[in-house]
């Protein structure tokens, strides 16, 4: 399903970085095979092909996890993608995969970007990646632009719960470091919630 694809050599600028990222995104495909054109991608992965994706993504010169969410972010807007269970669960796994496998990483990131871009109407999908995502605090702050986004679909009412916290107020000092577990805890909520197993 997966074969490694980086000429990291090639690779001069951010756009370039994000766009060899973003291909490393497309080569999870449907199709079985890398496809060029976004709009036609939707997502088909083993655990064993998402991970060796994601380390091939992460050895990109200049790339983090933060970058990796920002491609992400980018394809999810070219591909026009729909948040169906299928895509919410690849979401859940990017995510969920990050964190365990990069997690000092996750917690030198900065989300700011994140939480601007929710700001200008993003999709569904892309609500659902910041609702995963960002560390609790963060996305309490951003809580109507999430919500917002996904009003009407099948994800809202669990992401109303996730975000049913006390009043947004400024993030505590440190709490990079506790939102890893926070969201060991929403990931495996999320996972739960998607292969049937949540009660």
């Amino acid at each position: 399903m997966y074969d490694s694809l980086f000429m990291t050599n090639a690779i001069h600028t951010d756009d370039e970085m994000l766009r060899h990222i973003q291909m490393g995104f497309l080569r999870l495909s449907t199709a079985g095979r890398a496809i060029q054109d976004a709009v036609q991608w939707s997502p088909a992965w083993s655990s064993d092909a998402l991970e060796k994706a994601l380390d091939e993504m992460l050895a990109v010169p200049g790339s983090t996890v933060a970058e990796v969410f920002r491609a992400l972010w980018m394809l999810l807007s070219a591909s026009n993608a729909a948040l169906d269970t299928e895509m919410g669960n690849f979401i859940c796994e990017v995510v969920g995969t990050c964190f365990r496998r990069n997690r000092s990483d996750y917690m030198k990131s900065s989300h700011d970007w994140m939480q601007e871009e929710l700001k200008k109407r993003p999709t569904a999908a892309q609500a659902y990646l910041a609702l995963i995502c960002l560390p609790e605090p963060l996305a309490v702050l951003s809580r109507d632009d999430i919500l917002s986004a996904l009003e009407g679909s099948d994800f809202f009412p669990d992401a109303g719960r996730m975000l049913s916290f006390s009043q947004p107020s400024e993030p505590p000092l440190g709490h990079k470091y506790e939102a890893v577990s926070e969201h060991e805890q929403r990931y495996c909520s999320c996972n739960r919630r998607y292969t049937g197993a949540m009660t």
